[in-house]
């Protein structure tokens, strides 16, 4: 069983934590002031998915832990198969009705997907200066809204609780990956 301490052994200590919030979105005895941390006891228990899973929700949530990709590529992911990178689909140029940055493709995208029966998505919101911050957006205007990219860390993963708790199942989430 993997845990909190699993999680701050791998990923905390190691300086790989990169503040996305999914831990602690998941967790009420975890807090994320500069990086998780524990101030409760770690509660492995298995009765309901949004408080652990399988390993510990903190552990299995967390974007820098290991993942089996081929189970990821093999359920979701239709394209092309490379030795090296695995399944991909190339997109080279894209055009969008909405004017923003790169073309308005991602809230494109997420318009395209309330069309097709997602319910929300968690975006990030401009705020003060360069400051962003998480939210849901349930509508068209929401989404443009949100327009542009936001260049600092934001924590998506702490709406996405609050997105379930509200009755939302079929969500999208806008995040870059980090290589």
């Amino acid at each position: 069983m993997y845990g909190f301490l699993e999680l701050e052994e791998d990923v905390i200590k190691n300086g790989f934590c990169t503040y996305c919030g999914a831990c602690s979105s998941f967790c009420k005895n975890i807090v994320l002031n500069e990086t998780p941390r524990m101030v409760g006891s770690c509660v492995l228990t298995h009765e309901n998915v949004i408080s652990c899973g399988k390993k510990g929700l903190c552990y299995d949530i967390c974007p820098v832990t290991p993942l089996d990709e081929r189970i990821v590529e093999m359920k979701f992911l239709d394209g092309k198969k490379d030795d090296l990178i695995g399944k991909y689909l190339e997109v080279t140029a894209g055009r969008s009705h909405i004017e923003g940055q790169d073309g308005g493709m991602v809230s494109s995208i997420l318009q395209k997907g309330l069309e097709m029966g997602y319910e929300c998505a968690i975006v990030a919101m401009k705020k003060d200066g360069f400051d962003a911050v998480p939210s849901i957006a349930k509508s068209y205007q929401d989404i443009l809204e949100a327009k542009g990219t936001k260049y600092v860390s934001v924590p998506m993963m702490s709406k996405l609780k609050e997105a379930v708790k509200s009755g939302f199942r079929k969500i999208m989430i806008v995040a870059t990956h980090a290589v």
